[in-house]
């Protein structure tokens, strides 16, 4: 990142900022970055709407570890912010996520004692009454009854420099466990870059967002939402491709009875629920109705049993009855 000093509109003149420095460097402290942080919270960053709840968090037992500082945002989701002055702090990741485990036994009074506690050192004259209005008004509710805090807090990690071992830890986590769509929850952790640009007047401290890239985060939601479906076409594109061969080599035909494989999945599976009757055309008769699919008939099998349908081949699941391989084995798919 570089900075220029502007003399005109024209650019005639522009002067690039002095060199970058980190936070050691300048002298600055993890408490004083933490500090500077807590008070201009949402200057810092600039994307999110965040409400400090207080900065040393203890809110629990027999743990003798604080996280820098505790935050909400407007989705009532707990956000962990983690400083590191420079990329010796190691394991940055691993701390935050041990925080982020351990506010999963947070409670409402959890943050309204450290919320309360945190104002007192800035001033002694709190109210625990206004301070859960501001909180409640923040996440707009009618009450404290209707908070609900978010299952997975959010992580924002925050240093001069970040080791390529922390980053690419902290891209495959959230590729792995992070949101794959916008109604459901995940693993976000993002790094935000901390340095000091020398001015003739002084210096700026910057902070900028590098893991994940703001502008592209959406996309990146949406591209592990396209590969999910387009892992499921591609199952489904297999799964009948499976009956088109087993039919044209008579393999499959009209009337033949398929067996249910994977019985370690379903240990109280009925035997009745484990056939169904081939129809033709890559339909299947169970339960005495007409399934268009192999993948149909399973999806029906497994809702019925509890289990979420995915993105599985499901020839592998079912073969002929007296035979010993898999429906996709007999195709070679």
């Amino acid at each position: 990142m570089s900075f220029f000093l502007l003399q005109d509109k024209s650019l005639n003149g522009a002067k690039a900022a002095g060199k970058k420095l980190s936070l050691e460097a300048a002298g600055i402290t993890e408490d004083k970055l933490r500090d500077l942080i807590a008070d201009q919270i949402n200057e810092c960053f600039p994307d999110e709407n965040l409400f400090l709840i207080a900065t040393e968090y203890k809110g629990w037992q027999d743990i003798g570890r604080s996280l820098d500082i505790l935050a909400v945002d407007s989705d009532a989701n707990f956000v962990v912010i983690e400083i590191k002055r420079d990329n010796k702090g190691a394991h940055a990741e691993l701390q935050a996520l041990r925080y982020a485990a351990l506010l999963s036994v947070c409670t409402l009074d959890n943050v309204l004692d450290a919320g309360i506690a945190y104002r007192k050192k800035l001033s002694a004259s709190q109210d625990i009454e206004a301070y859960k209005k501001e909180l409640v008004d923040f996440l707009m509710v009618q009450d404290e009854t209707e908070i609900a805090f978010g299952e997975i807090p959010r992580i924002f990690l925050v240093s001069s420099d970040f080791k390529k071992d922390l980053t690419t830890t902290v891209i495959w986590l959230n590729e792995q466990f992070g949101k794959k769509s916008d109604d459901s929850s995940g693993i976000e952790i993002s790094c935000f870059q901390s340095n000091i640009f020398t001015i003739d007047t002084g210096n700026i401290l910057c902070i900028d967002q590098i893991i994940p890239i703001p502008n592209t985060s959406d996309y990146q939601v949406k591209a592990r939402a396209k590969f999910d479906s387009t892992q499921i076409a591609v199952a489904a594109q297999k799964s009948k491709r499976a009956w088109i061969i087993l039919e044209k080599n008579k393999i499959l035909k009209l009337g033949i009875e398929i067996e249910y494989i994977n019985v370690k999945q379903i240990p109280d599976l009925a035997p009745e629920d484990a056939v169904a009757i081939y129809q033709g055309g890559g339909k299947y008769e169970w339960k005495s109705l007409i399934y268009p699919s192999l993948n149909a008939v399973t999806k029906a099998l497994w809702k019925k049993y509890g289990l979420d349908f995915g993105n599985v081949q499901t020839p592998k699941y079912w073969r002929r009855k007296g035979s010993t391989q898999s429906l996709s084995d007999e195709a070679g798919t």
